[in-house]
């Protein structure tokens, strides 16, 4: 299609609607020669935000596209849904995306795209999952992650995503994360890890969550194997202490050592024997 015209064309438009994507008022170049195709934003209204930037064709030896696109006030649930029909992240998002895939169908193209980016979204939240349950049982949001902002930048290199560098802060802790994603297979494996605020009570417990799978029915589960060796101290201190606690309760003496607790067995034992003569002989 690309070879049957050469061709220079400038709109301005209030509006496009296709099966896919919907614009809104924008300003558009299009330049066509020679097979390769070259559509510039200047800017365009799209997804709630605005798009600038341009996507190329290139038909000349074998269809390829590309693209160098900014993008602000994007609104991430009607973009990924339109685009990748992923709606389970909702915020508007800034950042920029340069990207390049080669083949015959949008599974081929897809399955090779190079390229990076960055995103960074202000307050929004993830539906599917939720993190704030896993740190709080108590203090969850009913399946829902809300977060009051993320950023991460990303590389792709034959359809794959990898990030290293996801941050979220949510109330009372942070999330950190890193993976991959397939963007041609629509599968990921990641791991997100919240450690909560330090405070007078909390000492900033991290807990990593692996989600694996399918985007549309991801497996979502705590990942043990990535606590550090501080946490798991940690964690085996706070169960210690609760043993002692609970041993000094019993024993009505102060526990911390397992020689306090022998002495405090043995001083126990002695009372419990002194009390039995004593009843006995007063029995006799």
């Amino acid at each position: 299609m690309l070879s049957l015209l050469d061709a220079r064309i400038g709109l301005d438009v209030s509006g496009v609607k296709t099966a896919t994507l919907t614009l809104g008022p924008s300003s558009l170049s299009l330049v066509i020669e020679r097979a390769r195709a070259v559509l510039s934003f200047l800017p365009v209204e799209a997804f709630g935000g605005q798009l600038r930037g341009e996507l190329i064709a290139n038909n000349r030896n074998g269809l390829s596209v590309a693209g160098n696109v900014s993008f602000a006030e994007v609104k991430l649930q009607e973009a990924l849904g339109q685009l990748a029909g992923y709606d389970k992240l909702t915020g508007e998002a800034l950042g920029r995306l340069e990207f390049l895939g080669v083949g015959g169908t949008m599974d081929q193209i897809m399955r090779s795209l190079d390229g990076k980016g960055e995103v960074a979204i202000g307050k929004g939240f993830f539906t599917g999952f939720d993190l704030q349950a896993i740190m709080n049982p108590d203090g969850g949001n009913g399946g829902t992650t809300v977060f009051d902002g993320l950023k991460a930048s990303f590389s792709m290199v034959d359809g794959m995503l990898t990030n290293e560098d996801f941050l979220a802060t949510l109330q009372a802790f942070k999330a950190e994360g890193g993976g991959r994603v397939g963007l041609g297979a629509r599968d990921l494996d990641y791991t997100f890890t919240p450690t909560a605020f330090a405070s007078e009570s909390l000492a900033g417990l991290s807990v990593p969550v692996r989600i694996t799978g399918a985007w549309n029915d991801p497996k979502i589960r705590p990942d043990l194997s990535k606590l550090v060796k501080p946490e798991l101290e940690a964690a085996e201190e706070k169960a210690k202490q609760a043993v002692r606690d609970k041993l000094s309760e019993e024993l009505g003496v102060p526990v911390e050592t397992e020689e306090d607790v022998n002495e405090a067995l043995k001083r126990r034992v002695e009372e419990e024997a002194r009390k039995q003569l004593l009843k006995f002989l007063n029995n006799d």
